[in-house]
């Protein structure tokens, strides 16, 4: 069974769990995917729209193959381990879900995160352009893509991740699941589920750094001369 498939067999008994942590641990066993993975899928796959900031890296479901790599490394994994096949595998499956019908995605992300440096230059390029490549295609209703930069300060104080149902009478997207995780975010045990009564913080903290942040055009922008600064660089 695909990933995508054995996930979404799941999604119902997360959503009904009274402990989303012990859930989650119980379905990762099962399925042979560490808690970090359930976590980012019950999000991703369940949700009309995916709210994400990342102070540090670019986020999974728009990271290049050569990009992941590039990061795997710099925190300590072997990218040709077995155990990190089904990661990898599920990687390709969420940049799917960028283009599913009636579903967008809302992206801050820190300056941090573009100037990295990731396995070089060259490989930043190519995941600068990639991302690009996709803000064109999808449009901004579909990638609301903003940067935070750092003349604005601590604007992205971490990496943090809410996914929205629209469940409300008038169709406002409320809050279904949120996790949040440290920067050494491969680390499953620094992830942590954010607790129903707190969603609502979750989704102003959030807010707060998308109204804070550059707005759509001047974020691509800002994009684009980082790229070039890499490709000058090669």
């Amino acid at each position: 069974m695909a990933i995508e498939g054995e996930l979404l067999s799941g999604i119902q008994e997360l959503q009904q769990a009274s402990d989303l942590d012990i859930a989650i641990r119980d379905f990762s066993t099962r399925s042979h995917l560490g808690p970090h993975l359930v976590r980012l899928a019950a999000a991703d796959m369940a949700c009309d729209t995916l709210w994400e900031q990342n102070a540090t890296v670019i986020t999974g479901n728009l990271q290049t193959d050569t990009y992941q790599e590039g990061l795997l490394r710099a925190i300590g994994f072997d990218p040709q381990e077995p155990g990190l096949k089904a990661a990898q595998q599920l990687r390709v499956e969420r940049r799917a879900l960028l283009d599913k019908p009636g579903r967008n995605t809302v992206l801050v992300l820190g300056e941090g995160a573009l100037r990295g440096n990731v396995g070089g230059p060259g490989i930043m390029a190519e995941q600068l352009g990639y991302l690009l490549d996709r803000a064109s295609e999808l449009g901004e209703d579909k990638l609301d893509i903003h940067v935070a930069p750092f003349k604005y300060g601590p604007t992205v104080l971490g990496n943090a991740h809410m996914a929205l149902k629209r469940e409300t009478a008038d169709g406002t997207p409320a809050p279904f699941l949120a996790y949040e995780e440290l920067p050494m975010y491969m680390d499953r045990e620094n992830c942590s589920i954010v607790p129903a009564e707190n969603l609502g913080l979750m989704a102003r903290t959030l807010q707060g750094a998308y109204d804070r942040a550059l707005p759509y055009e001047d974020s691509l922008r800002m994009i684009r001369e980082i790229r070039h600064e890499y490709l000058r660089a090669i």
